[in-house]
């Protein structure tokens, strides 16, 4: 599961803001115009991971785990390689 996030997260970037850490892939026409589709982000005044439900049940169907323990281990993982300390 490590490795398909892992993977999943190369295909990805990810935004730092003040207030809020988005890992989401931009899909541009051009600087003025993008459109964004946001897989997770982290509020650092909520101390909360937000994660697409569309991406969350793929994940959970994939690894046949119930979407609890998908959030929870997605947590984990998101806390971890990003850097953000454990605030859960």
């Amino acid at each position: 599961m490590t490795n398909y996030l892992d993977a999943f997260l190369a295909t990805k970037q990810v935004y730092d803001y003040d207030d809020t850490v988005v890992v989401a892939d931009s899909n541009a026409d051009d600087d003025e115009n993008k459109h964004w589709d946001e897989y997770m982000y982290y509020d650092f005044n909520e101390e909360e991971l937000w994660v697409n439900t569309s991406f969350l049940e793929e994940f959970s169907s994939l690894f046949g785990k119930e979407e609890k323990e998908s959030i929870e281990f997605i947590k984990n993982w998101f806390v971890n390689k990003l850097g953000i300390g454990e605030e859960y």
